[in-house]
């Protein structure tokens, strides 16, 4: 797609102030795209010239807000992304991933879109055997991830019903400069830096790992593929998936403090599966997408940019 036609494409992102979205309105821009985006009132400002704060959990909001804009493409990353698994959690990631989704889908079906991508989570595949397929049986454990599986079908039935061209993306952890410090791999590297010992709560689960270029670079080719992919779900993460321990010995041995990982037992997060890790062939094969940035090259730059913007509030996602 030539950059003439980028121009004319006005693109909404939900979530946009958040680790994700705000990297990729920065490559959104770079192609030269009307942007826009939707964030919650409590979320942080961020440098767009057309942004909006809005409840998503009401309708009349959302619906006014898209109507105005009357967007080509939506690409949905607002979310409650904690994985706590208490009451208070629970009600809010249903109240935002379901309903706020719920509202998103019923402002967008009367409209002009091209393209309506959900962005989720490989975590809907709960203690499914990997690596995870696209057509296997979804088993959500944490409300997070039980709310994302609500989103996702209610997608599905706003494509099946009104045919609105909808896409479902599966990520595995995505990491990278500029990441909520509560998160494993900026909370390790914190520590490390700091010269605190690193607690680790479940250092032998496995984890796949994705940097941010790389999952920016799969919303951008959903976004803008020529491929009808309607109704169709993607994973998008690495190939291989590592030791909780490993990585986080990684950035210890990048940062040269002589810090310590201290193991100490969380009942409720040892419940967690031992391994997650997506197949991404389908990804290879329809889009041509593959991550490109090793996990050390990716702890580096992450590292780097901690110790230049250690005062730098990072996003929420």
């Amino acid at each position: 797609m030539s950059n003439s036609c980028y121009f004319e494409k006005k693109v909404l992102v939900t979530g946009g102030s958040g680790f994700v979205g705000s990297s990729l309105l920065k490559k959104l821009r770079e192609r030269k795209c009307k942007v826009f985006t939707l964030d919650m009132a409590n979320e942080i400002e961020i440098d767009a010239p057309y942004s909006s704060k809005i409840d998503i959990t009401k309708l009349t909001q959302v619906r006014r807000l898209l109507r105005t804009i009357e967007p080509n493409i939506i690409v949905h990353l607002a979310a409650c992304v904690d994985s706590a698994k208490d009451y208070s959690t629970s009600k809010r990631a249903f109240q935002s991933n379901i309903i706020g989704t719920l509202n998103i889908l019923e402002s967008a079906r009367t409209l002009d879109i091209e393209n309506f991508v959900h962005v989720g989570t490989e975590e809907v595949y709960g203690w499914g055997s990997v690596p995870f397929l696209e057509t296997d049986r979804l088993d959500p454990r944490t409300p997070y991830a039980i709310s994302k599986a609500a989103s996702e079908h209610l997608s599905i039935m706003y494509h099946r019903t009104y045919n609105l061209p909808v896409v479902l993306l599966r990520f595995s952890a995505i990491y990278g400069p500029g990441q909520n410090p509560v998160k494993l791999i900026p909370m390790s590297i914190i520590s490390a830096l700091e010269g605190r010992n690193i607690i680790l709560h479940s250092p032998n689960q496995k984890r796949s790992f994705l940097y941010i270029d790389d999952a920016v670079e799969g919303i951008l080719e959903i976004c803008f593929s020529e491929n009808k992919l309607n109704g169709e779900i993607i994973n998008f993460g690495s190939s291989k998936s590592h030791m909780i321990r490993e990585v986080v010995e990684r950035i210890i041995r990048i940062i040269g403090n002589p810090v310590e990982i201290v193991p100490e037992e969380n009942p409720i997060l040892s419940s967690d599966p031992p391994e997650v890790l997506s197949d991404i062939s389908k990804a290879r094969k329809v889009l041509g997408w593959s991550p490109i940035t090793p996990l050390d090259k990716g702890l580096r730059k992450t590292v780097e940019w901690y110790k230049r913007n250690k005062a730098i509030q990072p996003r929420s996602r």
